[in-house]
């Protein structure tokens, strides 16, 4: 229905970070939203992720802002991705702690575009203690285990760990640690998130 390509691959990994899928054929609800933080993502969730969106589903995203929030909304609404997401991507409606995997073809084909659409939603980059570190947590542990595995056969080194916040609730954190590990990412994965961007020109500026 739609093309298997890096595109589709990169808006799959914005999917996996922060979208959410919504199937109710008795509502008639067929919908596809991605949430972001209004206060930093607004960039990227205002033009880079909906020109995507556009080129992949040749479809137009709507934008929202939630009145007292600072949040920033994508939304989809389509009968034909919500299907194919589902039945050629086996992504799920709901909570996506029912999800096992990422699409096989995806991991497959294309697994720096799937992973660099992930970390542009759902990852972060920062300094701890003079340590350059890019870093997803997520409550499902198979997100990580599936991200390792794409890092592993990308050749980039990378730590994994369970940790319990508020002693309830369950992450999985993976991290990329130092500056030599960063310079890999930006050749094999990179970031179109201008935020994650901002970051790294900063990061290898000072160190120049």
């Amino acid at each position: 229905m739609f093309e298997i390509s890096p595109l589709l691959a990169y808006e799959t990994g914005a999917h996996l970070g922060d979208g959410n899928l919504t199937f109710k054929e008795e509502w008639n609800l067929f919908r596809v939203t991605y949430a972001g933080n209004r206060l930093v993502d607004s960039k990227y969730f205002e033009s880079i992720l909906p020109g995507i969106i556009r080129a992949v589903y040749g479809k137009e995203p709507r934008i929202y802002y939630p009145k007292g929030e600072n949040t920033i909304l994508v939304v989809l609404n389509s009968k034909e991705v919500t299907r194919f997401k589902m039945k050629e991507l086996g992504l799920p409606s709901g909570n996506k702690l029912q999800l096992k995997e990422f699409p096989r073809v995806l991991v497959r084909k294309y697994p720096a575009d799937l992973l660099r659409g992930l970390a542009d939603t759902d990852f972060c980059v920062y300094m701890n203690r003079n340590e350059l570190r890019i870093e997803g947590s997520f409550c499902n542990r198979h997100f990580v285990s599936e991200i390792s595995r794409i890092l592993e056969g990308l050749g980039i080194k990378h730590q994994m760990r369970h940790v319990r916040s508020h002693s309830k609730y369950d992450e999985f954190r993976i991290t990329v640690c130092g500056k030599k590990q960063l310079r890999l990412w930006m050749q094999k994965v990179g970031f179109y998130n201008p935020k994650h961007l901002d970051k790294v020109y900063h990061i290898f500026s000072a160190s120049d």
